[in-house]
């Protein structure tokens, strides 16, 4: 149509593309709080079956750092900031620095749930992050303050789901 930019295309594909990978997960980060880097500021983040996280640069559609860290598949994918979070079978949620996507690093992990991480949400403006999993549990995390045992959230909140109720 006239006076539309086209649209771009991302090839997505992982480290080891003779495997095969399948992508869980999706999360968009506009680069709002993101410092200027010379591959731009716009990325996305797809988590994959492998347990990696495979970063984006929607510029220059360039695969622009892979994190490695999860034990199993990610399943979930969020931003706030500059922060990235990513919750997995592993039963845990990474916590990211993105600030420079290309040098994006871990900064912490929450030993979540007693089973795979479902989903992650981020409460807005609060330091907090809620999360869901096979365990019937949802619970809150402030991940701005350090818990027990080199965890690096504390757990504010816990809800149980319980059937008929």
């Amino acid at each position: 149509m006239a006076g539309q930019a086209p649209m771009p295309h991302v090839k997505i594909q992982s480290k080891e593309p003779n495997h095969d990978n399948e992508i869980y997960c999706l999360a968009f980060n506009a680069g709002t709080y993101l410092a200027t880097t010379s591959h731009g500021t716009a990325f996305f983040a797809a988590g994959d079956s492998n347990g990696d996280i495979l970063l984006y640069s929607l510029d220059d559609q360039e695969l622009l750092t892979t994190l490695s860290n999860h034990d199993n598949s990610v399943t979930c994918v969020a931003f706030d900031g500059c922060f990235l979070f990513s919750g997995s079978d592993d039963c845990s949620i990474k916590i990211w620095n993105v600030l420079d996507p290309a040098q994006a690093y871990e900064v912490g992990f929450i030993q979540a749930h007693a089973l795979a991480v479902r989903d992650i949400v981020v409460l807005p403006s609060s330091g907090y992050i809620a999360s869901c999993a096979y365990d019937g549990k949802i619970r809150v995390w402030n991940y701005q303050v350090c818990g027990s045992y080199g965890q690096y959230a504390a757990l504010v909140h816990e809800f149980k789901y319980v059937q008929g109720s």
